[in-house]
């Protein structure tokens, strides 16, 4: 793992490097024949090759062994078909089928027939994986959170701030992750990690979102509910990821297991890395436009306030006898208002 600090050209600043892609080109790879022998249609595996989930998959679990590494890719291929079938509007009855077969899969109950390819995903993946009853019971509350999302969209219900973060901690997909992945991270730090990635993937996914009129999204809540716009909302948003990695970052460099602190470095920078340079979040959609908006404005306030204090450290060193209340009033006189 790489601890030099990584700065995105959008503003973000991670503390920490994301590790080499080396696996990439065998996961994507990968990824095709796995999905074409589970039936998955042209049009969806084309947009899965296209996303470049093994780039992802190889930066986020880097610290694992080949063989780990492959079987949580393809369970990271896994989420990622379920979460766009949440995000579309597909049919409730093929959604409420699918779910009724995940609960199975959890119960570690072998299906004769999988109806959809998600289902049919999980199946094979848990031939490896044998079920333990905390993966079910994550299964169970990750279930009930895209079946709530599914609803807001159908009703047009629009979700509290609080209850959207409630319910975004399990459909995010990482406590599966880490039941599949066998690592015990405490609670409260999960929830620090999926804030931080939960929150970098609602503004990279906004635009992809909203077009399927999904409200499911902190960036459009905080415009709905604080009447702020999109790209303030977007600027605020950065700003609590960098605060928020750089506050974690020192808790993570204490915890004596190496494994559990390279595997969270890993998955903060990895999946920011992805994000920018995935097109799954770019190009026709307008993404890459609010966020270039937010980082330039960014950018120019932090110019500006460089440019305020080192009007300030000039007046300080060059008057070294004056009290501090007198170099603070000379300073103010020096700033624009």
């Amino acid at each position: 793992m790489n601890n030099n600090q990584y700065n995105s050209p959008y503003g973000f600043e991670c503390p920490f490097s994301p590790s080499p892609a080396d696996d990439s080109d065998f996961l994507n790879r990968d990824s095709v024949k796995w999905l074409q022998s589970l039936g998955v249609d042209k049009d969806r595996l084309s947009l899965i090759e296209s996303a470049d989930f093994g780039g992802f998959s190889a930066r986020v679990h880097y610290a694992f062994p080949p063989r780990k590494k492959s079987l949580l890719h393809r369970f990271n291929l896994f989420l990622f078909l379920w979460d766009d079938l949440v995000d579309e509007d597909c049919q409730l009855e093929y959604i409420q089928r699918l779910h009724n077969e995940l609960n199975s899969l959890a119960r570690s109950t072998t299906l004769t027939k999988t109806t959809t390819t998600a289902s049919a995903a999980l199946q094979d993946i848990l031939k490896e994986v044998q079920p333990s009853d905390e993966f079910c019971k994550v299964m169970s509350k990750t279930i009930e959170s895209a079946a709530w999302q599914i609803a807001n969209k159908q009703s047009k219900q629009i979700p509290s701030i609080e209850e959207y973060w409630e319910k975004r901690f399990w459909f995010s997909g990482l406590p599966l992750i880490l039941s599949v992945a066998n690592l015990k991270i405490p609670n409260v730090l999960i929830e620090k990690i999926n804030t931080i990635t939960c929150t970098t993937n609602d503004i990279f996914s906004y635009e992809k979102e909203r077009r399927y009129n999904d409200c499911n999204n902190s960036i459009f809540l905080r415009t709905y509910y604080q009447g702020v716009s999109v790209k303030q909302a977007i600027k605020d948003a950065i700003i609590f990821c960098n605060q928020e990695t750089k506050r974690l970052s020192g808790i993570v460099r204490s915890i004596n297991d190496e494994l559990t602190r390279f595997w969270i470095q890993d998955w903060i920078a990895g999946n920011l890395e992805w994000h920018h340079h995935s097109p799954r979040y770019s190009g026709a959609f307008g993404t890459r436009k609010n966020l270039l908006e937010a980082a330039e404005e960014m950018r120019e306030e932090n110019l500006s306030l460089k440019k305020d204090l080192s009007s300030i450290e000039k007046i300080e060193t060059s008057l070294p006898n004056l009290t501090g209340q007198q170099i603070l009033g000379m300073a103010l006189e020096n700033l624009p208002i």
